[in-house]
Parts: C-alpha cells; structure tokens; sequence
C-alpha cells in the first residue's frame, strides 16, 4: 500500500478523535477550522470517533495504514475534554503494532507530561510538540521529561526569529511555513537560524515547504535550491 496522505513528514494519518481549541497564535488558521465543518463537524467541540470507541474497532483501521501514521492531525490527542481511558485505549491498541511508529503531536504537553506519569509512552511511539512562535519555547523544555524513544518539534507555522533553542533531548525538526491562502510570511534567516542549530546539535531536519497552496506560495519546498527531508534514526 502506498502513502494515503499529503503530509511529507508521515505516511498514514488516524484520528481517533475531531475538534480541537485555539491555544495561540500558531492556531489562527490551522486548517481544521476551515475543514472539519465540510464533514458536518464544529471544530471547536471534540469528537470521538465511532470507529475509535473500542480496541476492536481501532485495531481493523490500524491494520490497513503504513508503518509511520500521524495521530490526530484534526485533533490533538493530549486535549483536556478527552477522557485519560480513551487514550490508555488508544496506546495499548499502538502497543499491539511494534512494526508501526505512531507520531503523537501536541500543543499541550503539559497534560502529555501528567498522563505520561501514570501510562508510560509506548516504545513505538514519538512524541512531538508544536513552536512556532518564542511564547511556545516552553513547550520543548517539557517534551524532555516525557520518556521517549524519539522527540520531535513541529515548527510550523514559522512565526517569527524564535532565537536560541536548547534542542537536548530533541532527535527531529519539521520547519514549515503556513500553508493555505495568504499565509503569514517567514523569512529566510529565521529558517537558517533553526537549521544552523540543528547541525551543530545533532537534531536531524525535515524541511517541508516555505508556505502557501500545496507549499509552492513562496518557493515550493526547497531550501537553497535542494531538498531536505531527514528522519531520525
């Protein structure tokens, strides 16, 4: 089976759950808001999925996805209106598919980092966390106490310079501008600043696009004339 989504950075996407709320900036135009409602959803109420409720259930769709799958990308799996025994539910179904890697991204890694005490992350599991702005730096220093194999950082949107980052701990960075119609900009140097980081600290680089329609809007997605798309190892 070949790659059944548009997101670069994984192969298969599974949401287990719809909706989600705005927590900053980065939110503004996060493209469930405009998408979620084509299927009848409001976005901005969470929704378990039917075919989510039960391991059964959840097991016949994980077998059919390939070996890297992107939870929740109309969610977030951490959201505090989501019951703890959905996601225990959710992670001991993961557990059940060692030969699968699930990412599991997040604006709310606090909550990520409370439930994670309780019910240990499954080894085939990635966490991410989301920065796109410096208000959201934060969010790495906790990624670190989260026990996992592979840490990753979604910067996308890119929002502005985010300065020095300390990515100890941080095995993988997604750099992206905003996609849709006029997307907010981001400049070249922001970018070159995060990878020049990523470099001298040993983080692998996916560079995704600089923004717009389909990533083309302001130069497709290569980054000085080649592409970069690394995955941790």
């Amino acid at each position: 089976m070949g790659k059944t989504t548009s997101i670069s950075w994984t192969k298969s996407t599974l949401n287990t759950a719809y909706g989600c709320t705005k927590v900053t900036i980065e939110c503004d135009n996060c493209y469930i808001w405009k998408n979620l409602p084509i299927y009848g959803y409001d976005p901005s109420k969470i929704v378990i999925l039917p075919s989510a409720l039960t391991k059964e259930k959840l097991r016949k769709r994980i077998m059919n996805l390939q070996d890297l799958v992107f939870v929740n990308n109309y969610s977030d799996t951490y959201h505090y209106q989501i019951p703890d025994y959905m996601r225990c539910l959710w992670f001991d179904v993961f557990r059940e598919f060692p030969n699968k890697i699930f990412q599991i991204l997040t604006k709310r890694p606090g909550l990520a980092l409370l439930f994670h005490r309780n019910y240990p992350l499954p080894e085939n599991c990635w966490f991410g966390v989301s920065c796109g702005i410096k208000q959201a730096k934060h969010r790495l220093d906790i990624a670190r106490k989260v026990s996992s194999k592979i840490r990753f950082v979604s910067v996308e949107p890119l929002l502005e310079d985010l300065g020095g980052l300390n990515l100890e701990g941080i095995h993988w960075v997604i750099i992206g501008g905003e996609s849709g119609r006029n997307p907010r900009p981001m400049k070249k140097e922001w970018v070159d600043s995060i990878i020049k980081q990523c470099r001298e600290q040993g983080a692998r680089v996916f560079f995704k696009q600089w923004g717009g329609i389909g990533g083309d809007g302001s130069g497709g997605c290569l980054y000085e004339g080649k592409t970069i798309k690394e995955f941790p190892n």
